[in-house]
């Protein structure tokens, strides 16, 4: 009877025509396959004799995704060959054709579905007679298949137009990520290494302990939503523990990082939280981890980034009748939940997709955030969300506008202890420049050698939110602020304090330890009745 002898899947050449050809995996496994999905690979079979597909027999593959696939959900696909030579489905289906009969051998050409899920697949393949169906070989073979997110493809949910784009966001394995307080912040070499031998492997555990469903594992919405909440330790025992305290002597401090994979190889050795990191180490891992899977990615850094803690769009601050600060925590009549704080800087990641769930216009850019800050439906996740929802005020569109826009935008309000008043305090003033004052990533190409040279970043504040003291910067937070009750409040009082005089201080780019220096004060004074 006719049987299956060998399947040859070609990893390397697929691996190749799909831009995965750096993948370590490709050379330490051979039994795994990387590619892309909508796009197409060959395999060459083997048969014990010649196969004749067009007239007498008929060819089968099964692909299988996670432990109960399903054609109905998309995790299982079957596909049959009867000899032809054209693709004849869609790009949302799967498909297979002949590409050269010779001899035993066939060559045959994969179509992969262009919402295919995300991560390791496995293959069978079974020949039978058409006349006699009982007459079958089945093969089921060890060989893995990671098919990963493409940018390159138009159909993709994550496609990328520009080419030297995913190069920066896809496939460069090496980075800055930005820290300090502006406007001396310092760019912080950083290994991705999205192709080493460990990452792969890592993203799939990863997937699957976020507790994404193997058939939502196509849709990078829901991903990267899990990617945010699986790279942090706080909810399921993810990737990296927090710690701020500066106590880290039963583990690695966060500085002491300079890359991605030795923790996740921890990660993956232990099945335990890597001890220690803090924004810009969750940021380098969730980058590792997006770019390994397809996903094109960016760590972003926010000077002046602001914790909204109450989704009032504002950060409070309070103040005695005698003009002394109330702090958090302090015992003293502050209202509850008003621990809000500024921090010099915070990091967090870009990711590129479509977002059909949300109105035209709104796909591009989108912010995640792995940082345990505050959570969203009950975990420590954030985002993805729109840049174009953070830039118009959005709020009600999906995931967590609210605490992205405050991080980057929101008033800093001082208000002062006043029993008169029915809320307990006054407004006194408010500040709307001293949040977001600038937003860096790495600019596409070379990264240069020196922290503190300034050529290989970008500064994209304007992608977040329209220029400080512009009528549109305004009408974005006042947006926001008629769909959010706690913001309300703040936004309709008008400041107590009389201020005739308005003064600034000109920015100072850097200054040299020991060195003397001056600074330029501008007062603009404003008439009073």
């Amino acid at each position: 009877p006719l049987k299956i002898e060998a399947i040859d899947f070609r990893a390397k050449l697929n691996a190749s025509s799909h831009h995965c050809e750096k993948y370590e995996l490709l050379e330490r496994q051979k039994n795994t396959s990387i590619i892309r999905r909508g796009g197409t690979f060959t395999i060459v079979v083997t048969f014990n004799q010649n196969c004749d597909l067009k007239k007498k027999h008929v060819f089968k593959l099964y692909f299988s995704f996670g432990s109960t696939p399903n054609i109905h959900n998309g995790t299982q696909a079957i596909l049959e060959s009867y000899g032809g030579t054209m693709f004849d489905k869609s790009h949302e289906e799967w498909d297979l054709r002949v590409v050269e009969v010779k001899g035993k051998e066939i060559t045959f050409e994969v179509q992969i579905e262009s919402d295919a899920a995300v991560g390791v697949w496995r293959v069978a393949a079974e020949v039978y007679e058409r006349a006699n169906t009982s007459a079958r070989h089945l093969l089921r073979t060890d060989h893995h298949i990671y098919i990963l997110f493409n940018p390159w493809n138009k159909n993709d949910a994550t496609y990328l137009p520009d080419e030297n784009q995913r190069q920066e966001y896809v496939l460069n394995d090496i980075g800055k990520v930005w820290v300090g307080s502006y406007p001396t912040a310092r760019g912080r070499h950083w290994i991705f290494g999205q192709f080493d031998d460990v990452v792969l492997p890592a993203c799939v555990l990863l997937l699957e302990k976020a507790g994404i469903k193997p058939e939502a594992r196509g849709d990078p919405i829901r991903v990267s939503r899990g990617i945010s909440r699986i790279v942090n330790s706080n909810d399921d025992n993810g990737v990296v523990f927090g710690r701020w305290d500066g106590n880290y002597s039963d583990g690695t401090a966060p500085t002491g990082w300079t890359g991605s994979i030795s923790i996740l190889e921890e990660y993956v050795r232990t099945q335990k939280p890597v001890k220690y990191g803090q924004c810009w180490v969750f940021a380098g891992v969730v980058n590792t981890v997006c770019r390994a899977i397809g996903l094109p990615s960016r760590v972003v850094t926010n000077l002046n980034s602001a914790h909204d803690t109450n989704a009032s769009l504002t950060i409070d601050e309070y103040f005695t009748t005698d003009g002394e600060e109330y702090h958090y925590n302090f015992s003293g009549p502050v209202p509850q939940g008003s621990g809000d704080s500024i921090w010099n800087f915070h990091v967090w990641n870009d990711v590129w997709m479509t977002r059909p769930d949300l109105p035209p216009g709104h796909g591009g850019w989108q912010a995640i955030d792995a940082t345990p800050q505050e959570t969203s439906d009950g975990a420590f996740q954030c985002g993805p969300a729109s840049h174009e929802a953070i830039r118009r005020g959005e709020i009600h569109l999906k995931y967590d506008v609210p605490f992205v826009l405050a991080e980057v935008n929101a008033d800093v309000v001082h208000w002062q202890v006043d029993d008169s008043n029915k809320y307990g305090f006054k407004k006194l003033n408010s500040d709307s420049t001293r949040v977001g004052r600038q937003l860096l990533t790495k600019k596409i190409g070379d990264v240069a050698s020196s922290g503190y040279a300034n050529t290989d970043r970008e500064e994209i504040t304007p992608e977040y939110k329209p220029q400080e003291g512009t009528r549109a910067e305004r009408i974005t937070l006042y947006t926001a602020a008629r769909r959010s009750r706690a913001a309300r409040h703040a936004f309709r009082l008008p400041s107590e304090a009389q201020e005739d005089i308005e003064f600034s201080i000109e920015d100072i780019e850097r200054v040299p330890m020991g060195d003397d220096f001056s600074i330029t004060v501008k007062a603009k004074s404003y008439p009073t009745e």
